[in-house]
């Protein structure tokens, strides 16, 4: 399964690289030309160039909600320091600036659609979180893997197969992580899936006769939405909403909406209902708590950190 991945990115970088050569090409010939529009001499700074990345799948608070700076005088932006949630991933005192809204689409894209109403508990529910790809049980195969995937190896001999750059000791890693519950359904792991808050909540299940929810970290889940135009419309930007601490006038307040009325599209095809995704974009793990430990250890050594220490 390695080798088929590898020669997938392979072939996929030199494709990219082509492509950007020939671009490159073409953007200093502009540059060179010019002419009276020519900026590239009149910046206020060095920096000349701005590009702009919408991460695809997961945002920084899916995996971060929670993370807490490693030396003092760091900071970090996320739901925890904004008062959004608490470490122990409840709803914090800022609770409500995360709220999310539907709107109205007159069978016309825009980035901003209007007539927006909070999500709430009765009328204008969260739609349950859809498991998407996620694997009901762990693939027989490294060719089943490979072609379906991503998803766990059914035994240690399948594993090794699989990735044979991995220590033994970290092979029983791809085995487990299975949802047990089939693909495009509601993943009714998720404590109070059918009942979510219009806001963040924490992937966590409890377990039958459990006395406290335990995190869905090392299992598979639901992908959330990918594609340019659903993500672009989720931000929810209007520059007449742009104030000085917001200068992008960007809402973010229609995560939930796009996975609910557009999800991935259809691809021409009619539309399935209910969507795949659902509610799922307001998800996050908890760092504070133990979740995702290699994210964290990276962050607090290198990623997230303005300290260089022995």
């Amino acid at each position: 399964m390695l080798s088929k991945i590898t020669r997938r990115l392979r072939d996929r970088t030199v494709v990219t690289a082509a492509i950007l050569s020939l671009m490159g090409h073409d953007v200093y010939a502009m540059d060179m030309l010019g002419g009276s529009n020519k900026n590239g001499d009149r910046t206020e700074s060095p920096i000349k160039h701005v590009i702009v990345i919408l991460g695809e799948n997961r945002t920084f608070d899916h995996v971060f909600a929670t993370y807490e700076p490693r030396y003092p005088g760091e900071r970090v932006d996320n739901l925890l320091s904004r008062g959004i949630i608490t470490r122990d991933g409840q709803p914090g005192p800022n609770y409500a600036r995360a709220a999310q809204s539907s709107a109205v689409v007159n069978n016309t894209y825009s980035i901003s659609p209007g007539q927006k109403t909070p999500y709430n508990l009765t009328t204008n529910k969260v739609q349950t979180p859809g498991t998407s790809y996620a694997p009901q049980s762990c693939y027989t195969s490294v060719d089943q893997a490979a072609l379906n995937g991503p998803g766990c190896l059914a035994t240690l001999q399948i594993a090794a197969q699989g990735d044979y750059g991995l220590s033994q000791q970290d092979l029983p890693l791809l085995t487990t992580g299975a949802t047990g519950l089939p693909g495009n359904s509601p993943d009714t792991r998720i404590l109070d899936s059918d009942n979510l808050p219009n806001g963040p909540y924490p992937l966590v299940t409890l377990a039958q006769g459990g006395e406290a929810p335990t995190s869905l970290y090392k299992t598979y889940g639901g992908s959330p939405v990918h594609r340019f135009y659903q993500m672009w419309q989720q931000l929810d930007c209007d520059v007449a909403k742009a104030t000085h601490h917001n200068p992008s006038g960007c809402q973010a307040d229609l995560f939930t909406f796009v996975e609910q009325s557009v999800s991935s599209g259809s691809n021409g095809n009619p539309t399935p209902h209910a969507l795949k995704e659902g509610g799922i974009a307001l998800g996050f793990y908890n760092v504070a708590k133990g979740d995702a430990p290699y994210l964290a250890e990276l962050a607090r050594k290198y990623t997230m950190t303005i300290s260089i220490r022995a």
